[in-house]
């Protein structure tokens, strides 16, 4: 147990250091269209796939290998919780086309049926015991399955004070976790409330404190062994905050957070999605142990389980790939390459990217030879790499990724290498940013002096100008020539936005008063008063002549 622990703080620093004897964290694609949803303590997943007909079926992955689970005689199924034994539940299409929720078990799909008065149910979660928890119909009334029978755990529920309850998960114990949501609709509806049930009593979890009010529609996501249960709630400004029950005491896990699955050790993973809950390319997913948060270095990312060991299952939902971060023999690290900022049309090799210099290290941990196929980026993320056809034993290679963006904001990529039979991933974020410049041709000049202000912006960008006859929208390129009349120091802005991006530059001219030697439109005193004296001097001579 001291190595996998040792693995694992490796792994939540993003160093994939193995610990003596063990196997280094490698991030192992599970394929396209795929959705992975539950993990147990031996590493083994389920989930849905896409299959040929174009239908999803629920699938249980182990030793690397993906097993289709197929259907109750309809089109589709998906897994949603799997036990120390493998056994699997979920839901999977009938004959009638109906959801069921089912347990799979030694190659056998069981229909678990549904609760008196419903077509539909799935099954969410199921412990060591083969008790399953989950909703009849789907997502509105939560159920207990066990030694065969389907019992309505909220048998009396108050319809007009409660729309639904749910359960979300169920531990060796027995304790249920779910969530009650209200009929009840304020200004924000509707609100929701975490539960507990232990030995058949109901306790609704307090909603948690915030900075800046209380939190509220409360959802519970999962239970661990322990009892400790994970939730997020929503506060007033919108934002989402990930929470940690023991004993019934909320947690914190600080703003903007979600946590979503819970160890037996208390290692609870999550992300940061946002305001008003928007999970997008540059989500930050995260792992909180012995009290610290870290970053997990899997950009845009959602990760939805993790085992005793700390394997760690996830899905991107704008690549609509699976991943699974477990022990290999062979490693690809880092596990994510966060590019930040890089200007449209621009070569992250050509600017200071954050991820500098940008690269990743394919190793070959085990005893023999492995067969590679080609490494791929996703555009418009592009490698080039020095690893060949084959990788020997105790070898490495490098591969370098640039990012050249072609469209605004946030974009998700990742780098797949292929070794043996498996795909190994490191995932890719970065952002297309844009840029606006401004400039004067002088950074002073006198009243009524003409200057040219210069300016340029991303082809594509919507710009407005600020200040003293240069205000309004403007082309992305142009010039102005502008004088002024009065002295002081003249400020103009350039403010541009393209998609969710924007840039902005300004700056400054001081304008002076003429100076007494002469200038354009002033008047020269000492000048004028030289040449009075000389007109009068000639004058004088010129009445001498006369007299």
């Amino acid at each position: 147990m001291k190595a996998k622990l040792l693995c694992f703080a490796a792994m939540v620093a993003g160093l994939a250091s193995p610990a003596a004897g063990s196997d280094p964290l490698s991030l192992i694609d599970l394929g396209a269209g795929v959705s992975v949803r539950g993990i147990n303590v031996n590493g083994q997943a389920t989930g849905c796939m896409p299959v040929a007909s174009g239908a999803m079926h629920a699938f249980l992955y182990s030793g690397g290998v993906i097993t289709d689970l197929g259907t109750l005689g309809g089109a589709n199924s998906c897994g949603d919780g799997i036990n120390a034994s493998g056994q699997i539940t979920g839901y999977a299409a009938t004959a009638t086309s109906d959801g069921h929720a089912f347990i799979y078990s030694a190659g056998l799909m069981t229909d678990l049926g549904a609760l008196p008065g419903s077509a539909t149910s799935e099954g969410t979660s199921i412990n060591a015991g083969g008790d399953v928890v989950g909703n009849s119909p789907m997502g509105m009334h939560a159920f207990l399955y066990s030694h065969g029978v389907m019992t309505d755990l909220f048998p009396t529920l108050d319809v007009a004070q409660y729309s639904r309850a749910v359960a979300s998960g169920i531990n060796d114990s027995g304790e249920i976790a779910g969530t009650l949501e209200s009929a009840q609709c304020g200004i924000l509806c509707p609100v929701s409330q975490a539960f507990v049930i232990t030995k058949g009593v109901l306790a609704l979890l307090p909603n948690l404190p915030a900075f800046d009010g209380e939190v509220f529609d409360t959802t519970a996501a999962g239970i661990n062994d322990t009892g400790q249960i994970v939730a997020y709630g929503e506060d007033p400004s919108g934002f989402f905050h990930g929470v940690i029950y023991t004993n019934g005491s909320p947690a914190d896990l600080g703003n903007n957070t979600l946590a979503l699955a819970i160890n037996a050790t208390g290692d609870a993973i999550g992300t940061q999605p946002g305001r008003f809950y928007k999970l997008s390319a540059d989500a930050l997913p995260f792992v909180f142990s012995g009290g610290v948060k870290r970053n997990l270095n899997l950009p845009g990312a959602t990760p939805v389980g993790i085992n005793d060991s700390g394997w760690i299952i996830t899905n991107h939902s704008a690549l609509n790939h699976a991943y699974i971060l477990q022990p290999s023999s062979i490693s690809l690290t880092p596990f994510g390459l966060v590019f930040g900022n890089v200007v449209l049309g621009q070569s992250s090799s050509a600017t200071a990217a954050v991820c500098s210099p940008c690269q990743v290290t394919l190793t070959n941990n085990s005893g023999s030879v492995v067969e590679l196929t080609p490494a791929a980026a996703t555009p418009p993320f592009t490698q080039t790499n020095n690893c060949g056809d084959s990788l020997a034993a105790g070898a490495s290679c490098l591969i370098k990724v640039s990012f050249t963006p072609s469209q605004p904001d946030a974009t998700a990529g990742a780098l797949i290498v292929g070794a043996g039979r498996t795909q190994y991933a490191t995932l890719l974020g970065g952002v297309g940013a844009i840029e606006a410049h401004l400039t004067a041709s002088t950074a002073s000049a006198v009243v009524n002096e003409t200057f040219t202000l210069t300016w340029s912006a991303t082809t594509g960008s919507t710009c407005q100008a600020s200040g003293d006859q240069f205000d309004g929208p403007v082309p992305v390129s142009g010039s102005k020539s502008l004088s002024k009349p009065t002295v002081g120091d003249f400020t103009f802005s350039l403010n541009c936005t393209l998609g969710g991006q924007s840039a902005n530059d300004q700056v400054v001219v001081k304008i002076k008063a003429q100076s007494s030697s002469g200038g354009s439109g002033a008047i020269d005193f000492v000048s004028l008063g030289t040449w009075l004296g000389l007109w009068g001097l000639q004058a004088l001579r010129r009445l001498r002549r006369v007299a």
